[in-house]
């Protein structure tokens, strides 16, 4: 039985207006080759942007309130351009083969027009950031819904 190892990045860095360019170099190459060194087995990395977090309690401990969690997209977009250009730091021998996972963002109660998700104030734990029971499920649904339907996923995921 082959082992299933998902792993997820997420960081937090700089100010809003930059921070989408240093989370891109703050989670590359370096962490990812951690995690390939430490699970062989653990080959495939996706990079994902973290769930809507407009409610997040600034107070308490300096959590990341909007637009963080949406400028997330982009660093892990551009993380994955970097090793599709090529880029030596993030080699096939180097690090594991980074992809794109399901999408966690969504305008809150506004929700999106691709799947109606949306994110009520109860999907989160106290601090407005961290996922509650409710918000766990829905990111285990969409995580579950990626690995069966995603062409590439599949492929390994569904055997």
């Amino acid at each position: 039985m082959k082992k299933l190892t998902l792993s997820f990045i997420v960081a937090l860095v700089g100010s809003v207006s930059l921070f989408a360019q240093d989370a891109a170099g703050d989670i590359d190459y370096e962490k990812a080759r951690q995690l390939f060194e430490r699970q062989k087995s653990g080959q495939t990395l996706t990079a994902d942007e973290r769930a809507y977090v407009a409610r997040a309690m600034a107070s308490k401990g300096g959590l990341n309130p909007e637009p963080y969690a949406y400028e997330s997209a982009f660093a892990a977009r551009w993380l994955i351009q970097r090793q599709v250009k090529g880029d030596g730091e993030l080699a096939e021998a180097k690090s594991p083969l980074l992809l794109w996972g399901p999408y966690l963002w969504a305008d809150g109660t506004k929700g999106r027009k691709l799947d109606s998700l949306v994110w009520e104030r109860s999907d989160f734990g106290s601090d407005g950031v961290h996922p509650g029971e409710s918000g766990r499920e829905k990111v285990s649904k969409l995580l579950l819904n990626f690995l069966t339907n995603d062409p590439l996923a599949k492929s390994w995921f569904a055997k």
